[in-house]
């Protein structure tokens, strides 16, 4: 059975909405983007659903490929920092899955938006989608725009939950004072040790050290460090 693609004249099989758009493109460059991991079997499976989705179409394809964690934003790709930008209206983008364009929805959904205002057409092979200036497009948007507000909103819900049923067990949240963490004078601690054994104040050691009085402070308050008077 074939797929179907909503659109303002009602319904219709979704390889014919794809020649419509592909039509609208014509004489676009196409460009399929592959984003994986270290699994060699993900990346021949995007790949081969891509070269056939490509010749069913008639697209001649210009291949982006990269491999990098999926922690990494869009922006901070290849796909953000060579390919969108060379990217120009009517181009088509082909992707196997709407997930390989971010680390998470709300990364996607920015850059369908960098997408869309450039007015490029991105091709979604797994379920079908041909997202571009269309009704259709609109609302598929709309709608992740909306489970994206819905994930944030619980992400905070849950924060928020979490904090609550650790103050009700007694357990102070945040980093407990003058303890702990990491301080941008660790590295200097054997020349801070010198100094204070040498009887340098905590005001003439903040001006050797380049930081405030309290920063010095602290940092020998934590490590138990001491001046020592008598050597002035």
């Amino acid at each position: 059975m074939e797929a179907v693609v909503g659109t303002e004249k009602g319904k219709q099989p979704a390889s014919l909405a794809i020649r419509e758009s592909l039509a609208a493109s014509k004489g676009a460059r196409v460009f399929a983007y592959l984003r994986v991991s270290t699994d060699k079997q993900d990346a021949d499976s995007q790949k081969v659903g891509i070269v056939d989705y490509a010749k069913r179409h008639g697209m001649s394809v210009e291949w982006v490929e990269e491999t990098v964690g999926g922690a990494v934003r869009a922006a901070d790709r290849v796909l953000g920092q060579v390919l969108l930008p060379k990217l120009r209206p009517k181009d088509v983008l082909i992707v196997a899955e709407i997930s390989r364009l971010g680390r998470s929805l709300i990364d996607v959904l920015t850059t369908l938006k960098l997408l869309a205002e450039k007015g490029v057409q991105v091709h979604v092979v797994k379920s079908g989608f041909v997202l571009d200036q269309s009704m259709n497009c609109k609302i598929i948007t709309t709608v992740l725009g909306l489970t994206a507000e819905i994930e944030r909103d619980l992400l905070r819900q849950r924060v928020v939950e979490g904090q609550a049923r650790a103050r009700a067990a007694g357990k102070k949240l945040g980093r407990p004072k003058g303890t702990g963490g990491y301080s941008k004078l660790d590295v200097r601690g054997d020349e801070i040790r010198k100094l204070a054994s040498q009887g340098v104040t905590k005001l003439n050691m903040a001006r050797i050290l380049e930081c405030d009085w309290i920063t010095v402070n602290r940092w020998l308050a934590r490590h138990g460090v001491k001046v020592n008077k008598g050597a002035r």
